[in-house]
């Protein structure tokens, strides 16, 4: 188990959840780096497109408010995982459809 950062609230690249998520490994704890995030700062990332979550993570927003918006119908796609509890969101507001399961019909609605 290894605890990832993600440092800017780009949709994706270099320092983004997008890159944090998509080289996590089973078991990883993913969080805003407290170094960049203030306590109680809004960390707000409009996702560009569906966030495939292919492993069981953990996405922590430690001492922020984390925000996770889905822009132009996109979803956070859980494929990979048996079910919400393989995904863990702790202290993180979903706004939009959220797919939180093995397939579409399993969703979310924030």
């Amino acid at each position: 188990m290894t605890t990832r950062y993600f440092s800017n609230n780009a949709s994706t690249g270099n320092g983004s959840l997008y890159e944090a998520v998509t080289t996590a490994s089973a078991g990883d704890i993913i969080t805003p780096d407290p170094s960049v995030f203030g306590v109680g700062e809004r960390v707000e990332i409009t996702l560009a497109s569906e966030l495939r979550i292919p492993v069981a993570l953990t996405i922590d927003a430690g001492k922020t408010r984390l925000i996770l918006t889905c822009a132009n119908g996109g979803v956070i796609d859980c494929r990979e995982a048996t079910g919400f509890n393989d995904f863990d969101a702790r202290g993180v507001a979903f706004i939009g459809r959220v797919v939180v399961g093995g397939d579409s019909s399993t969703t979310l609605n924030c």
